[in-house]
């Protein structure tokens, strides 16, 4: 796919232009997607492609397949209703009412659906990024011990990134030094400069950093209930 530069003053031009299959294209991009900006050498966006305004980025990335349709609209907080607090607590995430939570309680109680649901109406910047937490730090890992990748700029999104990031079971990753201090830095940073995070686990409190656990504070959200995978319709 090209990449089409705009006019300096951001202006469409007044031409039409037939898109592959007929139809017409973006008159901004010529349905390539992205455009470059005419700006002076040494300014932030010289030399960049940006999002055309006829391709606005996904709501989320990072969901599991099986996960696409959990929703706040299909979870069923009849099933456990000691989950309404962590309901509560994801939805305020979402609206920006509150940095982070984090969910910790039984398997199958609903707290993966929640996050997600909270992905996909959160009101910050898109797209929101969902990690299972030893997939994340595998990847990190495997980053780590190649030249040609910086372990710094691939955690910098994740550091200081306005999105909403999901971080899913929490504790059961390989339980090392290296793991505990990246994971460490990532909710600290966010802590630090209050960036919309939702934390799950499955694990007994304290088997988790007691770092970690303090800096969500009263976002940290037990819960309860039946496992609902066991049921038929959608259970995380």
């Amino acid at each position: 796919m090209g990449v089409r530069e705009s006019p300096p003053d951001g202006s469409s031009s007044s031409e039409s232009e037939c898109g592959p299959d007929g139809e017409t294209a973006c008159p901004l991009c010529a349905g390539a997607g992205f455009v470059t900006v005419r700006v002076p050498f040494g300014h932030p966006d010289f030399g960049r492609a940006l999002r055309c305004r006829c391709n606005p980025p996904p709501a989320t990335v990072g969901i599991p397949p099986r996960f696409e349709v959990c929703a706040f609209e299909n979870f069923k907080l009849a099933l456990n209703l000691g989950m309404k607090v962590a309901l509560g607590a994801v939805q305020e995430v979402a609206e920006g009412r509150s940095w982070g939570t984090l969910l910790i309680g039984e398997y199958g109680t609903g707290k993966t659906h929640l996050a997600i649901a909270a992905m996909k109406t959160s009101i910050h910047e898109r797209p929101s990024v969902f990690w299972s937490v030893p997939l994340l730090l595998d990847f990190w890992r495997r980053a780590y011990n190649v030249d040609a990748f910086n372990i710094e700029d691939l955690m910098r999104p994740y550091l200081m990134g306005k999105f909403l990031l999901v971080l899913d079971d929490l504790g059961t990753e390989k339980p090392t030094e290296w793991a505990g201090e990246r994971l460490y830095e990532v909710i600290d940073a966010r802590y630090g400069a209050s960036l919309p995070t939702i934390v799950t686990s499955n694990v007994d409190p304290g088997r988790l950093d007691p770092r970690i656990i303090s800096r969500f504070g009263r976002g940290v959200v037990a819960c309860t209930g039946k496992d609902v995978r066991l049921r038929k319709g959608v259970g995380t």
